[in-house]
C-alpha cells in the first residue's frame, strides 16, 4: 500500500477537506435546529417547571390566607372536623 494523501481540487489533503465539510455540515444542521429547541424549551420547558414550582411553593398561601396557615399549623392531623379550621376564613 502507498502512503500517498490524496489531495481535493484545492490542493488541502482529502481527509482535511472531508473533515471541515462534515464540521461545517454539523453546524448548519445545529442552526437549523436551533430555533426549534429555544422554542420547545420556552413553549413548554420553562411552563412546566414553573408549575412544578408554584406547586410547592407557599408564600403567597402564607400572606394572603395568614389565620388559615396558622390554624393548619396547630391542626395534629387526626382530627377530621374542619369548623376550627374554616373559622378564621368566614368573612361574617
Amino acid at each position: 500500500m502507498s502512503t500517498e494523501q490524496i489531495l481535493s481540487s484545492d490542493g488541502v489533503p482529502l481527509e482535511v477537506s472531508l473533515k471541515k465539510a462534515e464540521r461545517r455540515n454539523k453546524i448548519r444542521a445545529l442552526m437549523l435546529v436551533g430555533p426549534l429547541f429555544l422554542f420547545l424549551l420556552v413553549t413548554y420547558v420553562f411552563p412546566i417547571g414553573d408549575m412544578l414550582f408554584r406547586s410547592v411553593d407557599d408564600r403567597m398561601i402564607t400572606s394572603k390566607l395568614p389565620n388559615t396557615f396558622a390554624a393548619l399549623e396547630q391542626w395534629d392531623g387526626i382530627d377530621l372536623s374542619l369548623i376550627h379550621i374554616s373559622e378564621p376564613t368566614r368573612p361574617y
